[in-house]
């Protein structure tokens, strides 16, 4: 029986996980409510502004354009991610995701800009208002809406790691805030008559929208460029504390990439060089699994095992600076 030799044995398992299909329609169905809402809720703003003649409804209204067409981009980019890897694609479509959180996040942050230079150029001709009452209830109504929505689409996009609910949910929410402060706005306006506050509540909104587009761009660029994911990072450690085995001396070098609501994993684990080529092969299936079946989506694993002639320090728990230096620590 041929032993674990004293040098590193490179072994690769993939854990994929092809029960995938119910995930992607229920992310497939959050995303397709959540842009036919958008458009309902973009035809009562609009209709809200030709009611009130207020900059401030139409700045929202202005926003809610780039909601309709950002929502129907991060559609296709759920219905892309979903799509099993291929020769082309090794690693899956599960990247579109990221690009197109910062597809949105462009187009808000460029809405954010024009709405801004067209409310400094209105900022000495406030407008007098009509229709107020309707104007408010209009707003109250997309609140709640973009609020319920918003909350949902941020718990769908945690439970099936996908970037592209949970940026749509977060961008929703901003929605929320910013129409808070419109209605706060407009009850002012409405009792004290003082319209140059409409203008002012417009540049307000349009700093706001700014704001939220550059954090998704930031998000999604470190998504495109594999940024450390401290959170999950973290959870690892937990759980490989959790179910360490005595075989297991060390977990170094690990390194995780995000493909959407995909991940792939590939690290080092030294094991006692005594084991035979059929244990060794084992404890590689178990650690593997255990990271699979504690992940949502396709988990692939890749483990480079390496020998060591003491035992593991059971009594020490290990860190994540441990686990993703590349130096033993066991």
């Amino acid at each position: 029986m041929s032993r674990f030799a004293d040098f590193g044995l490179t072994h690769a398992f993939r854990y994929l996980r092809f029960d995938m299909k119910q995930a992607d329609r229920q992310r497939m169905l959050w995303i397709g409510l959540s842009l036919g809402m958008s458009l309902i809720f973009c035809v009562l703003k609009f209709t809200g502004w030709y009611l009130t003649g207020s900059r401030a409804i139409l700045t929202d209204a202005l926003e809610s354009i780039i909601n309709v067409v950002a929502t129907a981009f991060a559609f296709f980019s759920v219905y892309l991610a979903s799509k099993p890897r291929d020769r082309n694609h090794p690693y899956g479509h599960g990247k579109i995701e990221f690009f197109s959180a910062g597809f949105e996040g462009g187009l808000v942050l460029i809405a954010g800009v024009f709405i801004l230079i067209g409310s400094l150029e209105h900022i000495r001709t406030p407008v007098q208002l009509q229709s107020l009452n309707w104007g408010l209830i209009i707003v109250a109504v997309t609140l709640v809406g973009n609020l319920v929505m918003g909350l949902r689409l941020i718990k769908k996009g945690k439970q099936f790691n996908s970037l592209t609910l949970y940026a749509d949910g977060k961008h929703l929410l901003s929605d929320c805030y910013s129409s808070g402060g419109l209605i706060a706005g407009l009850f002012i306006i409405q009792f004290t008559q003082w319209y140059l506050l409409d203008t002012l509540l417009s540049i307000a909104l349009a700093l706001v929208i700014m704001f939220n587009g550059y954090r998704l761009i930031r998000q999604s660029l470190s998504g495109l460029m594999d940024e450390a994911d401290e959170e999950l990072l973290e959870k690892i450690t937990r759980l490989l504390n959790d179910n360490r085995d005595p075989r297991w001396i060390d977990v170094h070098n690990l390194r995780v990439q995000r493909y959407g609501p995909d991940l792939h994993i590939d690290c080092h684990l030294t094991m006692p060089r005594a084991l035979t080529f059929e244990e060794a092969h084992a404890e590689i299936g178990r650690f593997e699994k255990l990271l699979k079946d504690n992940f949502e989506g396709r988990v692939e694993v890749f483990v480079h095992a390496d020998p060591a002639a003491h035992q593991a320090d059971m009594n020490r728990p290990w860190t994540t600076r441990d686990i993703v230096t590349n130096k033993r620590h066991g």
